[in-house]
């Protein structure tokens, strides 16, 4: 399943006029079972336009690739355009020497939990503003019920839009686990 993700994307990509470029993030955790981290890319058409970013994670890279793809797509699917923001949202944009490791605590709380670990897509505008939504899954089994939690973060830099949007997942998730 994974290359029908990564042909989708493909496909998306060549009908739009765009380049799809994937990096590879990171590769962690023992050499037995590694985690693969890898951000995909769907360039703008010109260097004045904009491209947008996802990232993905697996136990192969082509599994953590197909994640990306899956979460590029998940957002193309459900935002045709989005504008960018005239204002910050309250309370979304947080000062560079305040951030803070959200991101971290949220993949550090999805691994404690044995959730999937959070999704990041980022869009950066021409005027420099950048806004990331961050997509994290909680599984109860329990309760039989799995919660996706979407929130978005905005900021002067890429860094920045990112903590602020780990921030929100996390300060929902952290409600839900306190009921």
């Amino acid at each position: 399943m994974e290359g029908n993700w990564l042909s989708r994307l493909k496909e998306y990509g060549d009908k739009a006029g765009r380049a799809v470029k994937y990096t590879q993030l990171s590769s962690m955790g023992p050499s037995d079972s590694p985690t693969f981290s890898y951000r995909v890319e769907l360039l703008g058409r010109d260097k004045d336009e904009a491209g947008l970013r996802a990232e993905g994670s697996g136990s192969k890279k082509s599994l953590a690739k197909a994640q990306a793809a899956r979460v590029m797509l998940a957002h193309l699917s459900t935002t045709k355009q989005t504008r960018e923001p005239e204002r910050p949202l309250e309370g979304d944009r947080a000062p560079s020497a305040d951030i803070g490791n959200y991101v971290g605590e949220l993949q550090e709380l999805c691994q404690k939990r044995k959730w999937p670990l959070p999704c990041y897509v980022e869009q950066e505008f021409v005027t420099g503003q950048f806004l990331c939504r961050c997509t994290a899954v909680t599984v109860s089994a329990e309760h039989s019920v799995d919660v996706c939690i979407r929130a978005v973060g905005t900021g002067n830099s890429k860094k920045v839009a990112k903590a602020a949007a780990a921030k929100n997942v996390l300060s929902f998730a952290n409600k839900l686990l306190d009921d």
